[in-house]
């Protein structure tokens, strides 16, 4: 059935419709949730979804309590990074698909904060915003739309220093 193409494997004991049989496109949202768990939808495609950055993202990026791992699948690819058990719980929603299921993602405050904590060398607010604004190309005043109260509670679990608070609205 895999040869014919009448259904697709995504990894071990979880398969798909191949394309002739599908009444409907698959949801990679969907499928990065059970590909790899406990997970949700992080990262730079979260922040992509979202608007805060301007470029249009491939893989499915996630964040899991498991080890690092990446799937490469007919498709899409679909990349997981791992975070500590007490961070994970926060800033996650849950999209209801019509008659699909559902899968979680982070708020974009949960998105942004993860990705932050993903990269080495931020020590200073200069730093900050030379990632966010020049590298990451994000608005400010995008940032600045973002529920301060919840990315405060975010930055203060993942113990991270106030220089992403500063860098937005300094």
């Amino acid at each position: 059935m895999i040869r014919e193409k009448s259904i697709v494997k995504i990894k071990k004991g979880l398969y798909i419709f191949g394309p002739a049989f599908q009444r409907r496109a698959v949801s990679n949202e969907l499928l990065a949730n059970l590909i790899y768990s406990p997970s949700y939808i992080s990262l730079e495609y979260a922040l992509s979804r979202y608007g805060l950055i301007p470029e249009r993202t491939y893989t499915i990026t996630s964040i899991c309590l498991n080890r690092s791992k990446t799937f490469k699948t007919e498709v899409a690819t679909f990349a997981y990074r791992s975070c500590p058990v007490s961070v994970y719980p926060l800033g996650i929603q849950q999209i209801d698909l019509p008659e699909e299921g559902s899968y979680l993602i982070a708020t974009p405050e949960k998105a942004l904060v993860d990705l932050i904590s993903q990269v080495k060398g931020l020590n200073c607010t200069a730093d900050m915003k030379e990632y966010l604004y020049e590298n990451m190309r994000m608005e400010q005043s995008d940032l600045r739309k973002l529920n301060k109260k919840l990315l405060l509670e975010i930055c203060n679990c993942c113990n991270m220093s106030n220089i992403l608070i500063q860098a937005i609205y300094d």
